[in-house]
């Protein structure tokens, strides 16, 4: 059913029920019903309109003469005062419930109890509906946002955060090692033509400081994000809080207006009151206790025969009270009110029959409310969960994509920044130590010093340009050629490093992804066994066996170790070796020495290339 037909079948019961109510009241009966049955269809396209539709049949019934304890407009009144608050902007809603209010107290004369009846009910009702559109309101939100994020790919959202994650790198971190090697390349030259030991002396110092640096750099490009603290449960305190106590000091305050307009010279009716003006301080944390309190202070009051003052502070407490009931459907307090509203009819019956409506209305409007808020609180959670939830998935895929873009960043920078730094560190060590004995060779070494940083510069550069561009990293050699050449170069510089170094190349790999995880697993080896075991014999055998490309790193070890590595090598060969789905190996050997191994499967074994040892 529609809004619109909601409204169309509200505006006929209520108009049908004043009818009922003003029986015997002539042409009024029928003038009043439908100018009150306008009041609530004009709520739907413009609420504010509504209350002021509804104050002028209030003066339409009293003009035609309408006794103003007649309770036909009462629930009219009720719904139109709930639909402006529903529905109306706060302040036009505020104006159109002032006039209603303004009308409902001029029609009796401007009593003051009857005008701060007025105030307090309808515009605690207009209340109930400001208050269930608020959160009406904030379901939506909810919904939107839960519906924006179900239309969002994490793939896509991923994609964008690592985007952004490698431009950082590419800006920060790719450049401070650009910097520290240009610089240490920059003092080698200057030391070259008179072998300057002071420095030569600078290189290996700031080599130190560049490891360090890269140390710490790839320790925070390969540790997982801090995890976020579990959420700890809702803590519900032991004392009332304030949306507590403010219902009950309300109402205690008011129990001071009622004694103005009630004459009660009896003590125990007032203490009655002020007890029953407590239960709004029980309702959450002890709810059978409150129950006990709501149905039986008025039950105590009636068996006693002592008067149960029914003025503002009885309005302030039911109205929390029954609001409770309808947000909570709580189980104990639901049949207390309704032991209460037995009570209060029972009296009523008896005394002022033409007050029941009220009763009814004062008891039953704060559930009714309640449970429309209820409604949209339970929309709205769900649309928070349903965000959450897709928050939470959102989250580990970019969480997941940026830890596999960082691994995969630092590997490469690994792989370029810490051999080159090492080998320049060594080369120092080396030109440092034969400047007087061999110069030649000494300023050969730092010729060796600057064709390495001169490589890892570009290295870093094409590295920082496929991050920065948002291209996949990918591998620098492309075929088996490219590899023998590659392999044949490194070998060459590192032995101007120290090592003496066999080399043993059979089937190498065609694939671009194999041949670069190849490389860089002897590049490593040899990088570290030239910082770990200085003079040591290596020998490095590729070759394809059945489909699977096999790497043998063994050095002889011996020698001192002479410069400390970044720590992450080994872990990021081990990872590019496995993403392939090959294993890895490494670790000192029983006769003395290092071996690294890698056995990785040939992906395009259909394109094999033979190089000569």
């Amino acid at each position: 059913m529609t809004r619109w037909r909601l409204h169309v079948v509200l505006a006929l019961s209520c108009a049908v029920v004043n009818a009922a109510l003003m029986t015997g009241e002539g042409p009024a009966r029928y003038v009043v019903s439908a100018v009150l049955a306008v009041a609530l269809l004009a709520a739907a396209p413009a609420p504010w309109i509504g209350p002021v539709v509804a104050a002028a049949a209030q003066l339409a019934a009293t003009a035609m003469g309408v006794p103003v304890e007649n309770p036909g407009p009462l629930l009219a009144i009720i719904a139109v005062a709930y639909l402006s608050g529903r529905g109306a902007a706060t302040t036009l809603g505020l104006s159109g419930v002032g006039v209603l209010i303004l009308v409902s107290a001029a029609v009796d004369g401007f009593a003051v109890g009857t005008t701060l009846f007025s105030a307090v009910f309808i515009g605690g009702v207009w209340c109930f509906g400001w208050i269930v559109r608020r959160r009406a309101e904030s379901a939506e939100r909810a919904g939107a946002e839960a519906a924006r994020l179900a239309a969002e790919d994490p793939a896509v959202v991923a994609h964008q955060v690592v985007t952004a994650e490698r431009e950082r790198l590419a800006a920060e971190t790719i450049g401070l090692i650009r910097e520290a090697v240009l610089d240490m390349q920059a003092t080698a030259r200057e030391a070259s033509p008179d072998l300057d030991p002071a420095r030569l002396a600078a290189v290996q110092a700031r080599g130190s400081e560049v490891v360090a640096d890269l140390r710490r750099l790839l320790g925070l490009l390969r540790s997982d994000p801090a995890p976020e603290p579990p959420s700890q449960p809702a803590h519900t305190p032991s004392w009332p809080g304030p949306r507590d106590w403010v219902p009950t000091a309300a109402a205690l305050a008011l129990l001071l207006l009622d004694r103005l307009y009630t004459d009660e010279p009896a003590l125990l009716p007032w203490v009655v009151a002020g007890g029953f003006a407590l239960v709004p301080l029980l309702q959450r944390r002890l709810p059978f206790v409150a129950a006990l309190a709501v149905g039986g202070l008025p039950l105590l009051a009636l068996l006693l025969g002592v008067p149960f003052i029914a003025g503002f502070s009885l309005l302030v407490v039911v109205a929390t009270v029954g609001w409770h009931v309808g947000a909570t459907l709580d189980r104990f307090l639901g049949p207390g009110l309704g032991v209460l509203l037995a009570a209060r009819l029972w009296v009523v019956a008896t005394s002022e029959p033409e007050n029941i409506p009220i009763e009814i209305a004062v008891v039953v409007l704060p559930v009714v409310a309640g449970l429309a808020w209820h409604d949209r609180d339970r929309a709205f959670r769900r649309a928070r969960e349903q965000a959450g939830e897709l928050l939470g998935v959102r989250e580990t895929a970019i969480a997941e994509a940026v830890t596999a873009e960082r691994l995969r960043i630092a590997r490469e920078l690994h792989d370029v920044s810490s051999h080159a730094v090492g080998v320049m560190v060594l080369q120092a060590g080396a030109a440092a130590a034969q400047r007087s004995a061999d110069p030649d060779r000494a300023r050969a070494a730092l010729g060796a010093l600057d064709t390495a940083a001169s490589q890892a510069v570009a290295e870093l550069d094409a590295l920082a340009r496929t991050l920065s561009s948002g291209r996949d990293v990918g591998p620098w050699v492309g075929s088996a050629e490219d590899l023998a050449a590659a392999l044949t170069g490194l070998v060459d510089r590192m032995r101007g490093a120290g090592l003496a170094i066999e080399l043993e190349l059979q089937s190498l790999p065609a694939d671009e992804r194999v041949a670069a995880a190849v490389y860089r697993t002897v590049q490593e080896a040899l990088t570290n066994a030239a910082r770990h075991a200085p003079g040591a014999t290596v020998r490095v055998e590729v070759s394809r066996r059945g489909g699977v490309v096999e790497v043998e790193v063994v050095d002889s070890g011996g020698g001192a170790d002479t410069s400390g590595g970044s720590g992450f090598g080994l872990d990021g060969l081990a990872e590019r070796v496995r993403a392939l789905g090959g294993d890895f190996g490494a670790g000192p050997r029983p006769e003395g020495g290092f071996a690294v191994r890698a056995r990785i499967p040939d992906i395009t074994s259909t394109r094999v290339s033979e190089v000569p040892s």
